[in-house]
């Protein structure tokens, strides 16, 4: 009987030192796992940091004032319309290149309702030839012409 218990006892002691190996392995695997993820949060938070710099840098760059060839609300409203709200702008000198352009566009192409379905630099209607469509602003507006 007394060998039956000291076998029964080494038995369930090896059953115990594999339970308690298996659980420190467990134990480690989970640690590094945590170490992974705690790293992978905090260069994710520094990723969110530059960018949100960056942000500020942007929003810092644009002009608080009217350029002095916008007179109204209106006009303001247009340029968002047609032009800003369909443009991602990547920095003060790409936003001032978009302004230029649509200034141009708005002066010499663009009709205007009270102008009569003109533009404010009048151009001669062109009755014969082939329409051609020249793109302005990247294709965001088109100017046609005969060619």
């Amino acid at each position: 009987m007394e060998k039956s218990m000291v076998r029964r006892t080494s038995c369930l002691q090896s059953n115990a030192d594999f339970l308690q190996k298996l659980i420190s392995k467990n134990a480690s695997d989970s640690q590094q796992k945590l170490d992974a993820a705690s790293r992978a949060i905090d260069d994710l938070k520094s990723a969110v940091a530059i960018f949100q710099k960056r942000v500020s840098q942007l929003q810092a760059a644009v002009p608080t004032g009217n350029p002095k060839w916008l007179t109204s609300p209106r006009e303001s409203g247009s340029i968002r319309r047609d032009c800003l709200d369909h443009v991602a702008i990547f920095g003060e000198q790409h936003l001032r290149h978009l302004l230029s352009a649509y200034q141009q566009y708005y002066n010499e192409s663009r009709t205007h309702l009270s102008l009569k379905k003109d533009a404010p630099i009048p151009r001669d209607a062109q009755k014969v030839g082939r329409v051609l469509a020249l793109p302005i602003l990247g294709g965001l507006h088109h100017r046609y012409v005969r060619v």
